[in-house]
This record gives C-alpha cells, sequence and structure tokens, in this order.
C-alpha cells in the first residue's frame, strides 16, 4: 500500500497523520493487541482507517481526505476463522 498525501497537505489549513506518526504502539486492542489504530503496510478490511485528517474545518477535512492518492494490490480475503 502506497499513500501520496501532497494535494492533502496542500490545502490550506489542513494536517494529515498516519501510523508511521502514532508514538508508540500503533494498537487499540483492549485484550489481545492485535487491533491496529490505523493501518500499516496492510489493509486488513473494508473501512480499516487509514490516516486522519485535522483541518480548520469539517468541510476542510472532508474535502482535504478526497485528495489522498492511494494505491494498494487487491489481496485474496481470508473468509474462515
Amino acid at each position: 500500500m502506497s499513500m501520496n498525501f501532497d494535494a492533502v497537505r496542500a490545502t490550506p489549513g489542513v494536517a494529515v497523520f498516519t501510523a508511521d506518526d502514532i508514538p508508540g504502539v500503533n494498537d487499540c486492542g483492549p485484550l489481545i493487541h492485535d487491533d491496529s489504530v490505523l493501518a500499516q503496510g496492510i489493509v486488513q478490511y473494508v473501512g480499516q482507517p487509514m490516516f486522519i485528517v485535522v483541518a480548520t474545518s469539517h468541510d476542510t477535512a472532508r474535502l482535504a481526505a478526497r485528495r489522498v492518492m492511494i494505491e494498494f494490490e487487491d489481496l485474496v480475503p481470508i473468509l474462515t476463522l
């Protein structure tokens, strides 16, 4: 997975954060500690957060978030436990 945030960062009043910006462990699993806060290297499920956009307004954040360029390889889904 690769993400290009140049257009996002060019938006006035916007900051963007990825898993690399999280100090410490990128994990929010309460017991097993296997649930990433943000995807890092691989997206594990549909809807998994990949980055955070902080902006001066809600509309600006939504606009900036749509400007990210993401490339990733489709993987074979795992459909069993």
